[in-house]
């Protein structure tokens, strides 16, 4: 359904009647944000972005192919949109608000375990030493590990060599292992 839906930026979006618009930019919006939310750690950042991405997508939709991956050329136009929106803001600090990132969907949370527990806390830690990496290494792990991206697409979009970009994702792994292993601490198995 999303993949027919998020097929109208194909067409003229402008043309389309309000409630076809507004239904498009809901799933649009509902595809991109966590990820554009774990590039930028900020909610009011993230909609910023998404609606530029919303918009870049509307005006050069109609230019894609009509055999190309929809979804993720709408990803990519709205990276690049984080990423443009980071250059322009220099100013702009991570802000990390664990209490809207995480959300407890799961009903055992209720009533908890002590595996249950420690597996939240290990997440939350996680995603603490995530947000504390450089912004360039947080990006390249999460296109990496989060959006499933190869090392040759990741390549591609830095314009970087796959070699320099294998040494950068391990300096990358090994300071958020050390991050978490220093929140973690030494009475916890990693």
């Amino acid at each position: 359904m999303d993949e027919l839906i998020l097929g109208l930026f194909r067409s003229n979006v402008r043309e389309l009647d309000e409630l076809t618009q507004r239904k498009l930019f809901m799933t649009y919006r509902e595809f991109v944000y966590r990820y554009i939310y774990l590039m930028l750690h900020d909610h009011a950042f993230t909609e910023d972005v998404i609606q530029e991405g919303f918009i870049k997508a509307m005006e050069f939709g109609p230019k894609t192919k009509a055999d190309s991956n929809i979804k993720a050329w709408l990803m990519q136009v709205t990276r690049r949109t984080a990423i443009d929106f980071i250059r322009k803001n220099k100013k702009y600090h991570l802000v990390f608000d664990l209490e809207s990132v995480i959300i407890y969907e799961n009903s055992e949370l209720l009533n908890p375990t002590s595996e249950i527990v420690e597996k939240t806390l290990q997440n939350e830690l996680l995603l603490e030493a995530l947000n504390e990496l450089r912004l360039n290494q947080r990006i390249i792990l999460v296109m990496r590990y989060i959006e499933y991206m190869s090392y040759k697409e990741i390549a591609k979009e830095l314009n970087i060599n796959e070699h320099a970009l294998g040494k950068r994702i391990e300096r990358a792994k090994k300071s958020l292992a050390n991050l978490f292993k220093g929140k973690w601490g030494e009475n916890h198995e990693v």
